[in-house]
């Protein structure tokens, strides 16, 4: 999405809604491997194989890479919870109706938020009561 923002035009076509840089390929690409790579390298992060397509179908190719990758994921750490966070329609109807094979937590971005503040909350109120972090 940032490469291809990147290479929208500064003033939309008639008609069209896709404003970006305005910038080349060849910066945009620029753009895309240095993002990536501070990304990984800050993170401590990697990279994961890109042979690993999963739910597809019902998910296009795109979305099946998507998925595959958090597949991959989640193998690494039995114990952790992957989360892809996505808007696109189809992607969220199939976790729902349950066509996916659920090794990760699809969610909206705004379902994610939710957790992110519940989870906030929840240590805010284990902050106040006694015995806990912040009376130690």
């Amino acid at each position: 999405m940032v490469h291809s923002k990147a290479q929208h035009p500064l003033v939309p076509a008639p008609g069209s809604d896709l404003k970006g840089l305005g910038w080349n390929r060849s910066d945009a690409d620029a753009l895309l491997e240095g993002f990536v790579w501070e990304v990984g390298n800050r993170s401590s992060g990697g990279c994961v194989p890109t042979d690993v397509p999963d739910g597809n179908p019902p998910l296009d190719h795109e979305d099946g890479m998507v998925y595959g990758a958090c597949k991959y994921l989640a193998g690494e750490d039995p114990l952790a919870t992957v989360y892809c966070v996505t808007r696109d329609r189809a992607f969220l109807e199939a976790a729902e109706l349950g066509k996916l094979s659920g090794h990760t937590r699809v969610l909206h971005p705004a379902q994610f938020v939710g957790l992110v503040r519940a989870a906030r909350a929840n240590l805010g109120v284990r902050r106040m009561r006694p015995g806990g972090p912040a009376s130690q």
